[in-house]
């Protein structure tokens, strides 16, 4: 069931963060000036950060389902936003969740 869970909270944030997408193309007929065309760049929006991710279980789909995330992210923002991922080296998922509490971490 938390595993479930997991996989339909990782979905819904994957999908806000790519309903958010900020990108403007201008058409294709228009005369727009390079001012123009440069105000819709990916990445130009996001400041540097690193989101941390941790599973409890090494070689598990929750850590294959993670590592898209992470390529997503990556891709999407320009290289702005990069994730680390800790699989199985952070402890049970009990000292996982105090870890999210303590804002230790960011993501499991």
């Amino acid at each position: 069931m938390k595993k479930i869970f997991a996989s339909i909270l990782i979905l819904a944030m994957v999908l806000s963060i790519t309903a958010c997408n900020s990108t403007t193309t201008p058409p294709a007929n228009s005369n727009a000036t390079s001012t123009d065309q440069s105000q819709g760049t990916v990445g130009s929006v996001y400041p540097k950060m690193t989101i941390e991710m941790a599973v409890n279980n090494s070689g598990s789909p929750d850590e294959a389902c993670l590592n898209k995330f992470a390529e997503l992210i990556k891709e999407r923002s320009g290289g702005s936003i990069t994730c680390v991922m800790y699989a199985g080296t952070l402890g049970s998922e009990t000292e996982i969740m105090e870890q999210i509490r303590a804002n230790t971490i960011h993501m499991v």
